[in-house]
């Protein structure tokens, strides 16, 4: 297998639209590297420069250490998986997989023994005789997955394959490939929009936005210490809330003011009474945070990270709020509350159970804990918490 390095990469296509920019990414022998972010972000005409299938406009690519950026795409040796498939009407399953193969002139014994171990290992092996008509959506993806497999190359690229797919089979294809890298232990560079697929199938995540990659990091810590509010809200499904307000200190501690930011002199007055101090523990007391002492600043708080039993809202009552019940969704195992703040601001909570007594315009009480509290800077929307 091998690394992939991608060194100070622009891409600015003739119309002039800048796509990629300083983009910098060092890959690692064996990782699974997943490519996320909005549609227009990038992250494919990063995949396809890597594949050479797009020229890059400045930087520089290597694979296992050898620059490629005027190497042609086949002799890369990378195999590429792409959203439609791209299988042969008139071919068979098995003449699919073995295509690649037979293009090189591999000897037919061992074009015979991959075919068949790839086709083992994604339980093709039923349908080697098959045409792609014959197949599912699902059949479909693995057959494409197996005639990359074949290749034994240094490096997969995926392009969005299961987006094609309908919602069950996605998730049993996110499986397949998981358990796939977990059997080849090959390094996988991913591009998806799906922040699910991501979270759940990648060893290091790649924000992206508008050709900028935002933060590089494991599942955990891009959830748990985003670097922007955009990848606050970008990962995790409900997004994290976000509540605007000022920061200050009395006697009790430090804490944010909860109200709006960006109104006029008169609407503050307006909402003046509305506004509700949320109190933070003192390890919120560093240099930087205080350094945003009276000025606004952006409050995060993850969805299950809302409470509203009344024993934690009496322990966290630092940091309760009154909210009007607008929406709840039940969902067997948890619901999801769609909640209206006083100062007309909108949250959602995580409840693991099924809140049978919360209805539509119920007032209710929640807390929010202190220990999961995000802060961000109001005009540049950096993270101020380390």
């Amino acid at each position: 297998m091998a690394t992939v390095g991608l060194n100070e990469v622009v891409k600015v296509y003739d119309n002039g639209v800048l796509a990629v920019q300083d983009f910098n990414l060092q890959i690692e022998d064996k990782e699974f590297i997943i490519l996320v972010g909005p549609s227009g972000c990038g992250k494919s005409t990063v995949l396809r420069m890597i594949a050479g299938l797009e020229s890059i406009t400045e930087g520089e690519i290597s694979i296992d250490g050898k620059v490629v950026n005027n190497v042609s795409a086949k002799d890369r040796d990378i195999a590429m998986v792409f959203q439609n498939y791209a299988l042969y009407p008139h071919m068979t399953v098995y003449d699919n997989i073995a295509f690649a193969l037979k293009m090189r002139k591999v000897p037919k014994d061992e074009i015979d023994n991959r075919v068949r171990h790839a086709a083992e290992t994604l339980q093709l092996t039923e349908l080697l005789d098959r045409k792609p008509k014959q197949l599912s959506g699902g059949q479909r993806q693995r057959v494409a997955l197996g005639r990359a497999i074949v290749r034994e190359p240094k490096v997969f690229l995926m392009d969005e394959p299961l987006s094609n797919l309908d919602a069950k089979l996605r998730v049993e294809m996110r499986v397949q490939i998981t358990k796939l890298y977990q059997q080849l232990q090959t390094t996988i560079i991913y591009v998806t929009h799906d922040q699910t697929e991501a979270m759940t199938m990648g060893t290091r995540i790649v924000v992206m936005k508008d050709g900028i990659v935002q933060q590089v990091a494991t599942p955990t810590d891009l959830y748990n210490l985003p670097v922007n509010l955009f990848v606050a809200r970008f990962i995790g499904m409900p997004p994290m809330n976000t509540i605007e307000g000022r920061l200050g200190k009395d006697e009790a501690g430090l804490f944010v003011c909860a109200e709006p930011i960006g109104t006029d002199s008169k609407e503050q007055s307006t909402h003046a009474v509305d506004s509700v101090k949320l109190y933070l523990l003192p390890r919120y007391e560093t240099e930087e945070v205080l350094a945003h002492l009276d000025r606004p600043v952006i409050l995060g708080i993850r969805p299950e990270h809302i409470y509203m039993e009344p024993e934690d809202v009496e322990r966290y009552s630092d940091t309760k709020l009154q909210v009007k019940a607008e929406v709840v969704e039940m969902l067997g195992a948890e619901s999801y509350l769609y909640l209206k703040t006083q100062w007309d601001s909108n949250l959602t909570a995580r409840i693991n159970d099924q809140v049978h007594d919360v209805r539509y315009d119920d007032m209710i009480t929640v807390a929010l804990d202190p220990d999961h509290i995000h802060l961000f800077d109001y005009e540049t929307e950096v993270s101020i918490i380390h």
